[in-house]
């Protein structure tokens, strides 16, 4: 994947943030693919993490919500990742019954993204991917209407 999507040094040794990022698995592989001067950052809310993610030495990883990103995070991003992001798993888009957090997620992420910042995201479900490209498409439109 990581060929595929980031060939030829593209993002080498950048900032990169690692959203819903679970035990960071491929945390070695993202230092090794974008360089050892790659700036990682990762953050997952399951607390119960904390203990193995210190027996794998994991570094990049911060306990928080994404939806808090300035508590955790700072500066600018060359590229915002997520593997297998569970976008709300609770919302139901049809019927409104637990609150939509997800438009102001993306508008605290692009905060933390450069201009010309890459988003790579991983649903885990199908109506999570239409309902991100919804989101996405009126933020661009917004932009757009702004410059």
């Amino acid at each position: 994947m990581l060929r595929t999507y980031f060939p030829n040094g593209q993002y080498k040794n950048s900032r990169i943030l690692d959203i819903c990022s679970g035990v960071v698995n491929e945390e070695p592989l993202l230092i090794e693919h974008f360089g050892e001067n790659t700036k990682l950052a990762s953050l997952d809310n399951d607390k119960s993490l904390e203990e193995l993610l210190k027996e794998l030495g994991r570094k990049s990883v911060r306990i928080g919500d994404i939806r808090e990103l300035d508590r955790y995070i700072e500066g600018k991003f060359n590229l915002v990742i997520g593997r297998n992001v569970p976008l709300n798993p609770n919302y139901n888009a049809w019927r409104n019954e637990v609150p939509d957090c997800w438009p102001g997620v993306f508008e605290n992420l692009v905060r933390f993204m450069e201009f010309d910042s890459t988003l790579f995201l991983t649903l885990v479900r199908e109506d999570e991917f239409y309902r991100t490209q919804e989101i996405l498409d009126i933020d661009l439109k917004l932009r757009k209407e702004t410059l």
